[in-house]
């Protein structure tokens, strides 16, 4: 009798799918298949994180000897945010074996010793101890330019971690790995030499990658900042203008049509780190935009991490966005005191501020969301200033949508890859980092594992901790902001994909999500 043959896949690939996808993942799997790699992305958090059980089970059967586990940094990431003391998810409970199996093999376990005080999801780190219990002899694998430290990568179950960009690089490894060659335990990617041609670079999503109608998806236009903000530790900043970090117009246009005729998809999240930093980018991408729209009679909308200042100094810019089809942008304001937006290398006035936010909203309209960031404890910030800006945020004198507030973050943790100017020299700035951590209580919002605690002239991290707290539950209460203080989720949210304020996942998606994945 003749017996259909299952398929076991050389690549298996988690990614943290939530508001939006996390694109280095599917970026890597798609050079995997260039190379006739068989590949399988699995959007864990979606769809397994509450019940792995069957996953495992999946697994069994679509695995070899050699199959390699590669995780996303964002997963990392957003597996060490979430780790409160209270063990709530989307606002449920977390059970102590939720996720693991207390009769299942602990040979993982016993080899690698879970710290004590490492703040990482239960739910994500026991599957990953199930994982390596139940496959012990297949290597695993985690990196990205997202949030890895390394030591994180220490204390879990994975034989390798990939620090940096490296879509091309990264799958070279990646492939040794399967192959059986010896490969380092940690592979630095530099951000600044580039490994592939990114100009030319093309789709990466595949028709088994489980996209959903209507959703949102990542667009990578251009890759890094041009500028260097004293606070930010994300990597490719200050970078200079080159056609090297920006695509191509007619592999962004092919990519359009590809997700669409596969999809439908009309959605996006720009990834860009600054969407608008020229009229060149922004006209450009519009005039890929128009040809799509005439092509299929559909307008693309989208998401967009935008500066403020450059706006100001070229105000068409916010009438180019709004012909586009922008739905959602994050501004990074930071602050409304000019001059600790000075200290840190955003130059542009108070009133300015006010002003290009006003103009924004009469250019685009109610219907568009407008969401910042905010930071307590930048240089020359005081209680009194924080206070006379939060009171005009809270009077909705600045006509945002929602926004965020926290703490000054400085890490000198030097086991983190990617660092910011107040990381590498906090006494330069003003700021003295505790040799000992206080005993503070952590919560997921206030104080990530990465976070050292500081004091300076003014006050120190735990008064602004306290601060932004007070703040975020009074804007909640007065329902100022809204849906999450997140725009990125916007559309998925709008679409059906999530729903409500908690972000809870689509259940009949999820479904349907097990349904073909299960059959492939």
């Amino acid at each position: 009798m003749f017996k259909l043959k299952i398929k076991t896949y050389d690549f298996i690939l988690f990614t943290p799918f939530d508001r939006a996808r996390a694109m280095g993942v599917y970026k890597i799997a798609k050079v995997l298949r260039d190379e006739g790699c068989s590949v399988k992305v699995i959007d864990f958090l979606q769809s397994f994180i509450r019940n792995p059980s069957h996953l495992l089970l999946w697994l069994q059967e679509h695995i070899h000897e050699n199959t390699v586990f590669g995780f996303s940094g964002t997963f990392m990431g957003f597996a060490i945010i979430n780790a409160s003391t209270t063990g709530k998810f989307y606002g449920r409970k977390m059970k102590k074996n939720d996720v693991r199996n207390s009769t299942r093999d602990n040979r993982a376990r016993q080899k690698y010793k879970k710290p004590t005080e490492l703040l990482v999801r239960d739910d994500f780190k026991n599957f990953i101890y199930d994982l390596k219990s139940d496959f012990p002899d297949n290597k695993t694998v985690i990196g990205g330019a997202g949030f890895v430290p390394e030591f994180i990568f220490r204390n879990l179950p994975i034989d390798h971690l990939f620090l940096g960009y490296g879509e091309d690089a990264a799958a070279k490894e990646l492939i040794d790995i399967m192959r059986g060659k010896e490969v380092p335990d940690i592979i630095h990617q530099n951000p600044f030499k580039l490994t592939y041609d990114f100009h030319n670079s093309g789709s990466s999503f595949h028709d088994s990658d489980g996209i959903f109608p209507n959703e949102v998806l990542p667009l990578e236009i251009s890759r890094g900042c041009r500028f260097d903000c004293k606070f930010c530790g994300f990597a490719l900043k200050g970078r200079k203008m080159s056609d090297q970090y920006f695509r191509h117009e007619s592999k962004i246009f092919d990519e359009l049509m590809h997700n669409y005729n596969l999809f439908g998809t009309t959605n996006y999240n720009m990834l860009c780190d600054t969407f608008n930093e020229s009229n060149e980018k922004l006209t450009m991408v519009k005039g890929v935009f128009d040809k799509f729209y005439k092509i299929t009679g559909e307008k693309i909308q989208f998401n967009a991490y935008l500066r403020l200042e450059l706006m100001k100094r070229f105000p068409e810019q916010i009438s180019i966005l709004r012909d586009m089809g922008i739905v959602a942008a994050q501004l990074g304001i930071e602050t409304l005191n000019y001059a600790s937006a000075k200290a840190i290398g955003k130059g542009i006035a108070t009133q300015d501020v006010y002003d290009t936010v006003k103009k924004m909203r009469e250019s685009w309209g109610d219907d568009v969301r407008i969401h910042s960031g905010f930071i307590l404890g930048l240089p020359h910030e005081t209680k009194e200033t924080a206070t006379k800006w939060l009171t005009s945020l809270y009077k909705k004198e600045l006509d945002l949508t929602s926004w965020r507030v926290v703490p000054l973050r400085i890490n000198t943790n030097k086991l983190v890859e990617f660092t910011s100017a107040f990381d590498r020299e906090a006494d330069k700035y003003g700021y003295e980092i505790f040799s000992s951590k206080p005993k503070v209580k952590q919560s997921w919002i206030n104080q990530p594992i990465n976070s050292q605690v500081w004091k300076n002239e003014h006050w120190n991290y735990n008064e602004c901790d306290e601060i932004a707290t007070e703040w975020g539950n009074k804007f909640h209460r007065a329902g100022i902001v809204k849906f999450a203080d997140n725009p990125w989720g916007y559309l998925n949210y709008k679409n059906g994909i999530i729903q409500g304020t908690e972000l809870l996942p689509n259940d009949d998606i999820v479904k349907n999500y097990h349904k073909q994945l299960f059959q492939s």
